[in-house]
């Protein structure tokens, strides 16, 4: 999962959990060549007031011709930089 945002660096964020599963259907072809690295898995934090514990919706974009189903977790908590534990 990737955290964006138009306003800071992201670079640091942590996301927790920082994978989610996703099912995907389409026609059989397009399903026997898709590569995980083809699947786009975002968090926006583009207009986000960041405090620490708050849970953020997962978006897939997932190529064209497939559709993303289901998505576990639907959220994950994004952690900035400055309220990340010391032993992670």
């Amino acid at each position: 999962v990737v955290a964006i945002s138009s306003s800071s660096d992201v670079h640091e964020f942590k996301l927790k959990p920082s994978e989610v599963n996703v099912t995907l259907q389409g026609e059989k072809t397009a399903m026997q060549t898709i590569e995980r690295r083809m699947i786009h898995v975002q968090v926006d934090l583009s207009s986000a007031v960041l405090t620490n514990g708050t849970k953020f919706r997962v978006d897939v974009i997932p190529p064209t011709g497939i559709t993303a189903v289901q998505v576990q977790p639907i959220e994950v908590e994004v952690i900035p930089p400055s309220q990340k534990k010391s032993d992670e």
